[in-house]
């Protein structure tokens, strides 16, 4: 079996899209709605590939995909791959709601940030008798934890590691083309290009309001952080402020940012305040903000195609 049989199709560097994704349904109709009243963007051919759907379409002359990717890490990660593999993908823009770490965020308000980290990559262990609040660890987890010690040494965004009762903190390892043995990352950094159409989209984008019309908050940069679970808990929620200086949490963030980081793909991702994460009184909101969450990042979303659209008309009146 030759190697054009077993590996993905290699796409010419003349042929790139952008993908535009959303974990699951409020955030995609908000994207399809907002694409839908853009004269010049047009869904061309929508096709079904292992029960996932893509649209196939133009923004402004850019070529671009969109797709749900599914909740979770798992789903994110593999609907994410599976997106490389099939098309010529250059830039990844994520837009979704997620719950507000940082106690300074309301439904509604958007955070972009600089870097996603893995939460629950943990080790779970078992109490140690013959000590008061103490655990028994595994081996390998002295190792590790000295591992972060020195990296918090000569690395500003470093996580604060410390245990969160019997779950103890650990980092997932990567492999990538350059890469001779698995390499722990303690998080995954968005597209510093990406990054910075994103600061220029908020200077030009119109107030972003909620539906009551007050003006909502955006803050890019700084911390976000993803898991299999999701966090309603006051005490947990601090946790995550403690560790890794978080501004929201979610479910896919840093599974999508790790496909690209392998796969050298640009990404960044926009993340709308549907909840506090447990930080509220009572019942947690989300089904209640999820929908104007979704409203609110896709104005900011909306604003960044057209900056990437434009950077890219003036990369090509450059050459």
């Amino acid at each position: 079996m030759g190697r054009a049989e077993i590996w993905p199709r290699e796409f010419p560097n003349t042929e790139k899209w952008t993908a535009i994704v959303a974990a699951y349904e409020p955030e995609i109709k908000a994207i399809d709605y907002a694409i839908g009243k853009v004269e010049t963007a047009k869904i061309d051919e929508v096709i079904s590939i292992k029960g996932v759907k893509y649209q196939l379409g133009t923004y402004k002359g850019e070529k671009i995909v969109i797709f749900t990717t599914g909740i979770s890490v798992a789903n994110a990660a593999m609907t994410m791959q599976m997106a490389l593999d099939y098309f010529p993908i250059d830039k990844v823009v994520m837009m979704g709601i997620a719950g507000a770490v940082n106690p300074a965020f309301e439904p509604g308000d958007i955070a972009i940030p600089e870097r996603w980290y893995y939460h629950d990559e943990s080790v779970y262990v078992n109490p140690d008798p013959n000590r008061d609040e103490g655990f028994v660890l595994p081996g390998y987890y002295n190792e590790a934890s000295a591992r972060h010690k020195a990296r918090a040494k000569i690395d500003p965004f470093a996580p604060n590691y410390k245990n969160f009762g019997y779950q103890f903190p650990r980092e997932v390892a990567i492999v990538k083309d350059g890469v001779e043995t698995p390499q722990k990352m303690p998080y995954f950094s968005v597209s510093a290009n990406l990054l910075a159409l994103a600061k220029k989209a908020l200077t030009n984008v119109d107030t972003i309001k909620m539906p009551s019309g007050k003006p909502i908050q955006v803050r890019i940069g700084g911390n976000g952080v993803t898991g299999s679970v999701f966090a309603d808990n006051a005490k947990y929620r601090q946790w995550l402020q403690d560790v890794f200086n978080a501004q929201v949490t979610e479910m896919e963030s840093a599974a999508v940012g790790q496909v690209c980081f392998v796969n050298n793909v640009e990404w960044i991702v926009i993340r709308s305040v549907s909840d506090l994460a447990g930080g509220q009184k009572g019942q947690n909101d989300e089904n209640v903000f999820s929908a104007i969450a979704s409203g609110t990042g896709t104005k900011l979303l909306m604003a960044l195609l057209d900056e990437i659209v434009s950077a890219k008309v003036k990369a090509k009146d450059i050459k």
